[in-house]
């Protein structure tokens, strides 16, 4: 881990923040990263897997484009893990509701 030992963990040399830091910013090819990630995930994290990605469904499509069939299905693209996540919700809540809801104190 980047050359350092957790021996030396809580020494001026190797302090917690630095052993934070290094988990923070592992990279997506780190042991770290795809245990905690997971290994498909962290699979796809690199520029080079999407841009092949994008090759193939570009392809797919170009492909499906000069068959030039009535008719025919569209190509779906590569399924890529973590496309399918929905961000932000439609629910609309008070302040003071959301407070409530979160155990936070009332607002004064």
């Amino acid at each position: 881990m980047a050359g350092r030992s957790l021996d030396d963990l809580g020494s001026p040399g190797f302090s917690w923040l630095d052993l934070r830091a290094l988990l923070v910013w592992a990279p997506a090819s780190s042991a770290y990263a795809r245990s905690n990630l997971g290994a498909e995930i962290a699979s796809w994290a690199d520029v080079q897997t999407h841009l092949l990605a994008s090759v193939v469904d570009l392809l797919a499509g170009a492909n499906w484009q000069r068959a030039g069939k009535k008719g025919g299905s569209k190509p779906k693209p590569l399924k890529r893990p973590g496309g399918e996540v929905k961000v932000g919700g439609g629910t609309v809540m008070e302040l003071d509701e959301l407070d409530k809801f979160l155990g936070w104190s009332p607002r004064r």
